[in-house]
């Protein structure tokens, strides 16, 4: 058994640290097998078991302590539960319901065992709950994963490889419309770009999210734009699926959004745009104001607005 548990943490470690994503496999395998997306369903299996008594125990206040503990979790996954996308059931959710978990885990091994004596069977256990330790000790992030510090006017930050390039980009960019005298807003949510540049959002608000603004609020927003002035927009690929509503422009802050395509056109991109979700890299549009030309009239000199 040993030796099959070594083999397996040795290709994942490799996996952990490698960016070829083939070698990565292993390590993907292991966090699925660690926190399996069902995990919730098990606290309640566990809780009517603990009822039942069929827990292989007959101590009953053992059996009371287990059923308080699977309810504090359920109640804790309730949260998790109830969101629109229900994956994700790590231990970063809900610490107590990993520990249902693991118990789930050491009675099916207890019973599997059966036809171990007892000591060979909490040895058997102890082997995997020390197999288990060692896996959460010594499997790195992925090298995909690992943030990278970048230097910003205030100061070092840290964030993922692909955003580290994009990041000073888009702070130059920003900084030298400012300079022009030009505004720029920043949708749907990266605010700590208007800090970092030294700017204000062109309205009241820094940041967009499903459900925060109603069909008032979007034509409030535009009358602040136009106000300001605005002459750069810069569209971020910020998937917002938690809330139920992925992405800006499609699933929600359409008025916005259609205000940007008749007043302003593209004129560049950070990165590769793609909306894929949160496992897309980080990309942003640029739209810049059009220039809109009148039709002069005879005899009289053109115009030219912007």
């Amino acid at each position: 058994m040993l030796p099959a548990c070594a083999c397996i943490l040795a290709l994942v470690l490799i996996g952990g640290g490698s960016t070829f994503k083939p070698a990565q496999v292993p390590y993907y395998l292991s966090l699925m097998t660690t926190f399996p997306i069902g995990m919730y369903w098990i606290a309640p299996v566990i809780l009517v078991a603990a009822i039942a008594g069929v827990l292989g125990t007959g101590d009953r206040p053992t059996r009371q302590i287990i059923a308080i503990l699977t309810v504090f979790a359920m109640a804790l996954a309730s949260r998790v539960m109830f969101k629109s996308i229900r994956v994700g059931y790590s231990v970063f959710y809900d610490p107590t319901l990993f520990i249902v978990f693991m118990i789930a885990v050491t009675a099916t091994l207890w019973l599997g065992a059966k036809r171990l004596v007892r000591t060979d069977r909490l040895h058997l256990i102890n082997c995997f709950l020390m197999v288990d330790a060692i896996c959460f000790l010594l499997i790195p992030l992925p090298v995909h994963l690992r943030e990278v510090p970048v230097e910003t006017p205030l100061g070092k930050i840290f964030t993922r490889p692909a955003d580290a390039t994009l990041v000073p980009k888009m702070i130059s960019f920003v900084s030298a419309q400012a300079a022009a005298g030009k505004r720029v807003l920043i949708l749907p949510e990266f605010p700590m770009l208007y800090a970092m540049t030294g700017t204000e959002s062109p309205s009241r608000w820094y940041e967009l999210v499903p459900g925060m603004l109603d069909s008032a609020d979007e034509h409030q927003l535009i009358a602040d734009a136009e106000s300001n002035h605005v002459e750069y927009v810069i569209v971020t690929n910020r998937s917002t699926f938690e809330y139920g509503y992925p992405y800006f422009g499609i699933d929600w802050g359409k008025d916005i959004y259609r205000w940007i395509d008749s007043n302003f056109e593209q004129s560049g991109e950070f990165g590769k745009f793609e909306r894929g979700g949160v496992e897309a890299p980080f990309s942003a549009l640029v739209y810049k104001r059009r220039t809109i030309r009148t039709i002069p009239a005879p005899n009289q000199p053109r115009v030219l607005n912007q």
